[in-house]
């Protein structure tokens, strides 16, 4: 099987991987390679902070011209994967010199599929881009082409639980990293000081209390797939849910000083079923006083593409903020490239992302 992720996040994916029993883990750009069961399949979409989707690889094939990508795909026997009662959907990624576009080249393989279902049974499936049957996952490169079969369907970090967004959310992956970054085990303080729509936090709360990432999704692409042990996932499901924790004296709190967007917060919140585990406040962070002499501070604060003269003023200020009022914490944050000299503390660790077309880090600071 792969697993995507976003740039910059391999390394983190590929702990996550070997964490939860894959083997033969190989690295790539934005994702990993690795071998594992039924089981593992069902329990790396339940667990898996992450990845973005799982594949399973079916075809390579070797194809100079639009003509020898279509004959391959129609040479594939199709009618043993599905009947023309299943709806189907195809993704492709990657580029050639014969490939138009991508939209051009799931076209084609639409085509080729079609073509050999109809044939073979005298009807053809129809696609469905919202809720197919199956998903098919295209890469084509230069002259070669791979084609896997989607085991997740939609992206993997579109949990459930964000019913409501700010103007501009944060990637789930991105904030799940960071806490993941951080190493959040031992602690029991952990204050978002600028939440927005509490994608950060409510990710903290489920990394901390170990709740399952996959557990407000109601389907998964491989639910579909023939061989699907109901019975497998629902023990596996059973067996995690088993592990969550109890809260006991973690203390989590989430501010933004931005009263409407408090609201989406607490949606999202309440979506997660958290509200009696998240504490959420309308505060300023310049304001606040830290709950306690040690613990967790997360933060990702505001930015653009490039900063202007207000932006690298507050990063100033933010620098300042943190080392002189919250001493005994550890900060951690995702701050864009342009503003890391600005907030004048040094790192302890630190990756750089991509978030969204921004150069990005996460970052860790301990406030002595």
């Amino acid at each position: 099987m792969r697993a995507t992720t976003l740039a910059g996040l391999e390394d983190l994916l590929t702990k996550e991987l070997l964490q939860l029993g894959a083997r033969n883990i190989l690295k790539f750009q934005r994702g990993a390679s690795f071998t594992g069961d039924r089981g593992f399949l069902y329990k790396l979409h339940l667990m898996s902070a992450l990845s973005i989707k799982v594949l399973i690889p079916i075809l390579e094939f070797n194809c100079g011209n639009e003509k020898e990508y279509y004959a391959c795909l129609y040479d594939f026997h199709w009618e043993d994967w599905l009947t023309p009662r299943n709806t189907f959907a195809f993704e492709c990624v990657g580029e050639s010199e014969w490939l138009q576009n991508r939209m051009y080249g799931a076209m084609r393989a639409k085509d080729a599929l079609c073509d050999r279902i109809r044939k073979a049974t005298g009807r053809r499936p129809f696609v469905d881009k919202t809720s197919p049957d199956f998903y098919y996952y295209l890469h084509v490169q230069d002259n070669k082409a791979a084609l896997f079969l989607n085991a997740s369907g939609d992206v993997l970090h579109r949990r459930g639980y964000r019913k409501q967004q700010g103007h501009a959310p944060l990637n789930e992956l991105l904030a799940a990293a960071l806490i993941k970054l951080s190493d959040p085990k031992g602690h029991r303080f952990f204050v978002d000081g600028m939440c927005g729509s509490g994608t950060l936090g409510i990710e903290c709360c489920l990394e901390t209390l170990k709740i399952p990432r996959g557990i407000f999704r109601e389907q998964f692409a491989f639910m579909n797939f023939p061989d699907f042990d109901e019975d497998l996932w629902n023990k596996i499901l059973e067996s995690k849910t088993e592990k969550i924790l109890e809260p006991d004296d973690r203390f989590f709190l989430l501010i933004d000083h931005d009263p409407e967007v408090l609201k989406k917060t607490k949606a999202n919140v309440r979506a997660a079923k958290l509200e009696d585990v998240i504490k959420i406040e309308h505060k300023d962070f310049f304001n606040i006083v830290p709950p306690a002499s040690s613990g967790k501070l997360y933060l990702n604060p505001p930015y653009g593409i490039r900063l202007n003269a207000d932006e690298e003023d507050f990063f100033r200020k933010l620098g300042s903020r943190i080392k002189h009022h919250w001493k005994g914490w550890e900060a951690w944050m995702i701050i864009p490239e342009s503003a890391y000299s600005l907030i004048g503390l040094r790192h302890k660790k630190r990756l750089k992302v991509m978030n969204g077309n921004i150069p990005c880090y996460l970052c860790g600071y301990d406030l002595f």
